[in-house]
């Protein structure tokens, strides 16, 4: 990953409001945005527009560290494909940008996007305005959906989305753990009788990756609703392709596992992963126990032993984050027997590529 910090760069400064509250279409200049050509000061214009976005639209968490906003420009997230940036900008301000992802491997009928324009410059037409530079990446051939996994409910993005046509297939629950504030004695969950706990960074031990690849597809037993999503199917050729990956974008994770002792066997699993070597914030992602070892706690036991561990090992870490499909209590339960409290519900929203293209064909141009 491209490191963006420099010490003589000026400090993050909020967008000062137009006092006059008017602007006309030809206000507004849109563009291709590079992140690996960067300035200090473009990149800290990102960092401001994403936390004035979240100061509006998620008032009671904390500002999104400046790691994550480079890391949603310059590689995003796992599964996602990387991004293809656009930006509006008000004279010298940044007021908007929009993201185009489109995954590999599984997925390739989707494109994924994220709009974000600041609060002060809403209602504007601004996001349908990148959306209309977007639309040739989005309507790439064989993109068939234009999917959205980052929409807050009740949110202006919400309302826009619903506008728009895209509709809602899967409401999920963002769940936080705070480690400065959790109670650790909850982590003190040991192994049941038969079972043992290994843990690795970055690449799973050949001993293990056989049946640690059979017990990620574990996950697929949990339902997706009307979601238009294809979940991965691992294999060993699978684990090891996306390890490379993540090195190669400077992503740290850390598997715990729960290794069935009869059979040598990866009974159960947690991933966890970090956008930067010193980030403090960690995106907690699949945890799976396979059928036959379910009713026995396991799936809390690893990620008790993975908070464990990253409070022992990242000191500086601050935050954890994980989402749950609304639907599965059972597995927010875990999550909060763990520490992890509620904090949102998003939504995905989906609509036909073809669909949002003659939509914006039609929106007045900008």
């Amino acid at each position: 990953m491209i490191n963006y910090r420099d010490p003589d760069a000026p400090p993050l400064m909020m967008i000062a409001a137009n006092p006059t509250g008017q602007e006309s279409a030809v206000s507004f200049r849109f563009q291709l945005f590079d992140p690996a050509g960067a300035t200090s000061s473009e990149i800290a214009a990102h960092v401001n527009l994403a936390r004035a976005c979240a100061a509006a639209d998620r008032p009671s968490e904390p500002a999104p560290t400046y790691d994550s906003v480079v890391v949603s420009l310059s590689t995003g997230m796992s599964g996602r494909g990387r991004p293809n940036v656009w930006t509006a900008h008000r004279g010298e301000h940044l007021v908007g940008k929009g993201i185009v992802s489109l995954p590999a491997d599984e997925n390739t009928d989707l494109s994924l996007i994220d709009v974000q324009v600041h609060p002060e410059h809403r209602r504007r037409g601004i996001g349908t305005g990148l959306l209309q530079r977007m639309m040739p990446t989005i309507t790439t051939p064989g993109r068939v959906t234009v999917a959205s996994w980052t929409t807050i409910e009740d949110t202006p993005a919400a309302h826009w989305a619903r506008h728009l046509g895209f509709r809602v297939t899967k409401r999920v629950v963002v769940q936080a753990l705070d480690l400065e504030t959790v109670d650790r004695g909850l982590w003190e969950l040991p192994a049941p009788a038969g079972y043992r706990l290994a843990h690795w960074r970055d690449s799973a031990p050949e001993h293990l990756v056989e049946s640690f690849a059979a017990a990620r597809n574990a996950i697929n037993d949990t339902p997706i609703g009307d979601l238009t999503l294809q979940i991965p199917q691992w294999t060993v050729d699978r684990v090891r392709r996306e390890e490379a990956v993540l090195r190669d974008r400077n992503v740290e994770q850390h598997v715990v596992v729960a290794v069935h002792e009869q059979s040598n066997r990866v009974a159960g699993l947690t991933a966890l992963q970090f956008y930067s070597p010193d980030a403090p914030l960690g995106y907690q992602h699949d945890t799976a126990v396979l059928a036959g070892h379910r009713g026995l706690g396991l799936g809390a036991v690893v990620k008790a032993a993975m908070l464990r561990l990253i409070s022992a090992e990242r000191p500086a870490t601050r935050r954890l984050v994980t989402s749950t499909d609304a639907e599965q209590a059972p597995a927010r339960r875990m999550n909060q027997r763990v520490g992890f409290e509620p904090v949102r519900t998003a939504i995905v929203v989906e609509t036909p590529a073809t669909d949002l293209a003659a939509r914006v064909r039609a929106a007045q141009p900008l």
